[in-house]
């Protein structure tokens, strides 16, 4: 483990790598909860170690490598280089207690499904999110899930899950039409360290079917098949303890794949109100406590169904935390146990804009033009870099661009090899 300290923190007890960083965000309430803050996943994680700053909270970071954009937040005041995904679990646990140890922190977010994998198997002193039990883990299988859905009169979209290999043919052929296959767990601890496959293939025949089942057991992860569903996205979380909501967000994705424009919903009344109460009835089902996020869609058959479901910090956080939530503050004081305030009053309809996403989007599809400028100016939110934190937009964008050039060059040498 590797710990960097900002001048004006309070140092760490080691020596630190760099002498270097930019000045706080805000000044550091010290009987706030200290909050680590697992940084892999940049979506996520900049929005709540920026947010949790603002807070007053001392936030620290943990990577798998120096070079992470988060680390170069000036939100954070210690960075962590931690074993990547293929080090054992022992190794990866042992860095998480150190940190902790040396840094004083009160509570740990996940932001990844390998986070939530690696959290699960490690023993802490400290509250963490997600925290859960064996049992309350069934939320994080997407085969088990359609019980504890059936159960409670959630819908959720046909799912076949072969026990065997061998029953992989015969899945395949009972799917009517189209259908998608996933990994029933999307991220499984092995002993060569956390596999990890996001996202699922579409497939359209049997053999698609089976060829996609196929690329998931290479992996070494259990894939299920999923019926297809029509319909359109809905972006969903709540924090909820005790039978009681204390928190709740509901967005309808207007454009995508990518959530490029989205406008917040009534999460009490049609709609947001369905979303809600059916989160809520799949969280007290299986026991589990604390911020949950979903993806519902909005079918003409069966209402709201839900499609996909993450105990921990998501991609879209910046939308709760540009809203006025504090999301991730909030998720803080439900894990350590502190009364956070009344939620701020909805804005229904209001939009948020992605800017970087949404002039991407104008690129391919530059007769929406009009619709996109009519919308520009109804009050929205937009998610834009920070002018006062843009190294880490910075440093993700050098990434991005070596790593098409690298595989753009991989692919000139390999069609001249031919």
């Amino acid at each position: 483990m590797e710990v960097v300290t900002r001048p004006g923190a309070e140092p760490a007890p080691q020596v630190a790598l760099s002498s270097v960083a930019a000045p706080r965000f805000t000044t550091r309430d010290e009987s706030s909860p200290r909050v680590l803050v697992l940084a892999d996943r940049v979506a996520a994680a900049l929005p709540a170690c920026r947010a949790l700053a603002r807070s007053g909270h001392v936030v620290g970071a943990a990577a798998s490598t120096r070079s992470a954009p988060v680390l170069a937040s000036r939100a954070v005041a210690y960075r962590h280089v931690f074993p990547d995904r293929r080090a054992p679990q022992e190794a990866w646990s042992s860095a998480l207690r150190a940190a902790v140890s040396q840094c004083g922190y009160d509570v740990v977010l996940a932001c990844s499904d390998i986070d939530v994998v690696r959290l699960l198997e490690t023993e802490l002193s400290i509250a963490s999110v997600p925290s859960m039990t064996a049992e309350q883990a069934v939320i994080l299988d997407k085969g088990a899930l359609a019980k504890v859905c059936a159960d409670v009169g959630v819908a959720y979209p046909d799912t076949y899950v072969p026990d065997t290999p061998s029953n992989d043919a015969v899945v395949a052929a009972a799917v009517p039409g189209e259908a998608v296959v996933k990994a029933a767990r999307p991220a499984a601890l092995t002993s060569q360290g956390v596999v990890h496959v996001a996202g699922m293939s579409a497939a359209s025949d049997s053999s698609a079917v089976m060829s996609a089942m196929a690329r998931f057991r290479a992996a070494g992860l259990r894939p299920i098949v999923q019926q297809h569903v029509d319909g359109q996205k809905l972006q969903v979380a709540i924090i909820r303890r005790a039978g009681v909501t204390s928190c709740r967000l509901v967005a309808l994705v207007e454009r995508g794949p990518a959530e490029v424009t989205l406008r917040q919903l009534d999460s009490s009344a049609g709609l947001g109100g369905d979303c809600i109460a059916a989160l809520e009835r799949v969280a007290d089902r299986a026991g589990y406590e604390g911020v949950l996020q979903a993806e519902f869609l909005a079918t003409a058959s069966v209402g709201v169904c839900l499609l996909d479901l993450n105990p921990r910090l998501w991609g879209g956080l910046s939308f709760a935390e540009l809203t006025g939530l504090r999301m991730t503050e909030r998720a803080v004081n439900d894990a350590v146990g502190i009364p956070s305030p009344p939620m701020p009053a909805e804005a229904v309809d209001r939009r948020y804009h992605h800017a970087a996403r949404e002039l991407a989007y104008l690129r391919r599809s530059p007769r929406e033009l009009q619709s996109f400028v009519s919308q520009w100016f109804r009050g929205g939110v937009w998610d834009v870099p920070p002018l006062s934190d843009l190294r880490p937009h910075g440093l993700q964008f050098w990434q991005q661009v070596s790593t098409r050039w690298r595989l753009a060059r991989s692919r000139s040498s390999l069609g001249a090899g031919c």
